[in-house]
This record gives structure tokens, sequence and C-alpha cells, in this order.
């Protein structure tokens, strides 16, 4: 938790603006809403009793952002810390700026990284049961180096669906989701060209087409009308 009132305050002049708040809220509803529409009730759901646990914790840090989104929304559209005479008087009887202050960071917004943080394991846990892994050996395009455009792309695929991709360089691997691993990876390994990845089918197919278009380094169109999440 944090503290003092002082860094409370400064906490949410930086991270917890009203529009910061509504974003992540967003983004929890809408993966609740996306629970509903494809596992609940399903045989899935059933069959891995994580899932059940996943969806509390979810809806838990989504009502608790939920809340973080319209307490926010009083300090900056409302001005109810600017005020002066009655109004202010009766805010800082019944609510008070310490109070509230305590209950959004606190209460709010480190409960809800909590219960996420939490769930985190149960997701990790699934994932292995719900992906069919594998691995695929591909070549680097002649002329083709990995620098910082490339990986980039790498990296793209892999934080579009989200599951453990691994790039292996001789016998040294590093996380697809970071770019700085992978520009490491390939520095230390300049003169090698097989690349293997390891990691669900679907991000690794999508790898597989990156490299027929030669990782981009002849331009972007073909590869964005093949993936287009990549334009």
């Amino acid at each position: 938790p944090i503290l003092r009132p002082e860094d409370q305050v400064e906490f949410l002049s930086t991270l917890g603006q009203e529009a910061v708040a509504r974003k992540f809220e967003g983004r929890a509803h809408n993966l609740q809403s996306l629970y509903d529409s494809l596992l609940s009730g399903s045989p899935e759901e059933v069959e891995f009793e994580g899932f059940p646990r996943l969806r509390a914790a979810l809806s838990s840090a989504f009502h608790l952002l939920e809340a973080v989104t319209g307490l926010t929304h009083l300090f900056e559209r409302h001005d109810a810390l600017e005020r002066r005479g009655e109004s202010r008087a009766l805010f800082e009887r019944f609510v008070g700026q310490k109070k509230i202050s305590e209950i959004i960071v606190n209460s709010g917004i480190i409960v809800a990284y909590r219960c996420l943080r939490a769930a985190a394991p149960i997701a990790e846990a699934l994932l292995p049961r719900l992906t069919r892994q594998g691995s695929l050996m591909l070549t680097l395009p002649a002329g083709v180096v990995l620098h910082a455009r490339p990986i980039s792309l790498i990296v793209r695929i892999a934080t579009q669906y989200g599951t453990p991709v691994e790039m292996q360089i001789g016998d040294e691997r590093a996380n697809a989701f970071s770019i700085m691993s992978m520009l490491v990876l390939a520095g230390s390994n300049p003169s090698r060209t097989e690349i293997q990845f390891f990691g669900d089918e679907q991000p690794l197919q999508d790898m597989k087409t990156l490299f027929k278009h030669r990782l981009g380094e002849d331009g972007l169109d073909d590869i964005v009308a093949a993936l287009p999440y990549l334009g």
C-alpha cells in the first residue's frame, strides 16, 4: 500500500487519472464480456476448474476499477477538492481528501492489481492445456539481419496471441515478447541463420509467414496482406 497522503496524491496525479482508470476499467469489462460469451457454461469451464477462479478475479478487478473511475471522476470533473465554502466543508466532513485518496489508491487500484496478480499463476497453468505447443525451425533469408525492425515484427506476432513464445539461436533462448532480449540473442550469434521458435502453433505459423516475406525488409505490403494485424 501507499501510506503517505502526499504520495497518494502524487500517484493520483500521474497514474490515477480518470482517463487511465476508464481505460483499464474498459479492458477488464471487455475481458469479462469475452469470457461470458465464449466460456460461461461451456464444457471447458466445467473441465478446467481454473476458469471460474479467473472469472472471479476478473470480476473483482473490474468492479474495483469501476469504483476507481467514479471516484477519480469526482476529483477531476466536479472539482471536489478545489471548492471553497460550505460545499468543501461538507465534503471534508463526510468524506475528506485523505480518506478518498486512500480509498482510490489502496482499496481500489492496488487491490484490483492484487486480484489480477493472484490469478496469473492460474492462467499460466491453463495455457499448456489449452494450446497446441510445438517448435519451428526457420532460416533467415539471404541478406536479412535480425536488427530492431524485423525483431519488432516478431514481438508484434507474439503479443497478438498472448501465449508464451521463445526464440532460440544455437543453445540460447530469448522471450519473443522482449525486443531487448532478442536483440542481445541475435547480437551474440551474428553468423547463425537458423532460428528456432517454441510456442503455440498459431503464432509459429505467423512467424513462418513473416520469414517467407523476408521479415519486412523488402517492404510491409505483402506481410500486411497476409497478416493484417501487422499493418
